[in-house]
């Protein structure tokens, strides 16, 4: 089904012919001949394609799924409950295809810790870092604290809970 025979349709789907409803045309033809309109306006369970080709007409399938769910449930398209349908959706996918965001490394040892806190290994001064991680345990960040002196450390231990995500502190 072309662009042009899509925005021709009814606007509500119940109002469609039934052999030309996403849902119909899924079960007969198969995924693979539906549009990302149509499949996306499946899996959000929406009642018209107007919604879905409204988002795909100002963002792509890919920036759709990497979104945050703050600024997805923000468009009018989609809501709080659409949002979070549509990562389900991603994080499945991802989850299936065994891929992490890329340039977000985990931290699961203590060997990973290390790894990230190396370039300070030949130091002669105390340092106290940070590895802020998700809850995926990826590493969001890696911030030093503080560099203490040859004799003395000049962080204090409250420092330390300005954050409440402050996991690992070396």
């Amino acid at each position: 089904m072309t662009n042009t025979e899509i925005t021709n349709q009814p606007e509500l789907i119940c109002d469609m012919p039934g052999s030309i409803r996403p849902h119909s045309r899924l079960a007969n033809i198969g995924p693979e001949a539906l549009s990302e309109s149509e499949l996306l306006t499946i899996v959000l369970r929406s009642r018209s394609l107007r919604k879905a080709e409204a988002l795909f007409a100002k963002y792509t399938l890919r920036d759709l799924l990497t979104m945050p769910h703050r600024k997805l449930a923000r468009m009018k398209e989609l809501g709080v409950t659409g949002a979070t349908t549509l990562l389900a959706a991603a994080e499945l996918i991802r989850r299936h295809d065994g891929q992490t965001p890329i340039g977000l490394p985990k931290v699961h040892t203590v060997q990973d810790v290390l790894m990230h806190a190396i370039d300070i290994r030949d130091r002669k001064k105390e340092y106290l870092l940070a590895l802020f991680l998700n809850a995926r345990k990826q590493l969001i960040a890696n911030e030093t604290i503080s560099i203490g002196t040859l004799t003395a450390s000049l962080a204090h231990p409250r420092l330390c809970c300005l954050c409440s995500y402050v996991v690992f502190i070396v």
